[in-house]
């Protein structure tokens, strides 16, 4: 082919070649996208407290997946920067309302499946609604769990003395083996975890409780 056929061409039929090229690459981003992307089995947020970086990418998530047999890359526990929901000053608490804003986001929109809090988080979620009934969830999905994590259960009223709409419901467990850097100076040394209401992969949150409350660190 000649130079002048080249030019041809390339005179006659340059919008469509750039029309072309532009398609193609567009068509091999939507595929590279495809193939790249992760799919989430959990959410995790951790609030007032801070997880060891080391410890989130191995304990707290890829030994989890170990633990079910997930071996795919493209399956991933996501664990978020720790939430600063509150500060304490002796008796006083603060609460953060950008922070505030950012839990609302997560999980109102499917964002956020697990919880792991400190007293004053646990609290404040239990009594604004954003954590289940933990004990009913873990009866009716697994009674052979929930008779391994019954006497763990706690309510809100249980450990602060205080009532609300939710109080009596036991939203979480108690976590003695669970090392963290806490945000805030209470005394109350526990860890807890539970659910959050709107979550659509309760079953395997379950699981994943389970499975924090055997972790030995």
């Amino acid at each position: 082919m000649t130079k002048k056929r080249l030019e041809n061409i390339w005179y006659y039929y340059k919008i469509h070649i750039i029309i072309v090229a532009i398609l193609l690459i567009a068509l091999y981003n939507i595929i590279t996208t495809y193939n790249n992307r992760k799919e989430q089995i959990l959410q995790i947020g951790t609030v007032n407290i801070t997880l060891d970086n080391k410890a989130k990418a191995t304990d707290y998530s890829d030994n989890f997946k170990k633990s079910l047999h997930i071996n795919s890359p493209k399956k991933e526990i996501f664990i978020y920067d720790s939430i600063n929901l509150s500060t304490r000053s002796g008796g006083k608490i603060t609460m953060n309302s950008n922070e505030q804003m950012r839990l609302v986001s997560y999980s109102h929109t499917n964002s956020l499946d697990v919880v792991l809090m400190d007293i004053d988080a646990y609290k404040y979620m239990c009594k604004n609604g954003y954590l289940c009934n933990l004990e009913k969830l873990i009866k009716t999905n697994d009674p052979k769990i929930y008779k391994s994590l019954k006497n763990k259960l706690v309510s809100t009223k249980e450990v602060t003395n205080t009532t609300s709409k939710y109080s009596n419901y036991k939203c979480a467990i108690e976590l003695s083996n669970i090392k963290v850097t806490r945000k805030s100076n209470t005394k109350n040394s526990k860890v807890y975890v539970g659910v959050i209401s709107d979550s659509n992969k309760k079953e395997m949150s379950v699981k994943y409780i389970e499975y924090l409350n055997n972790l030995q660190l």
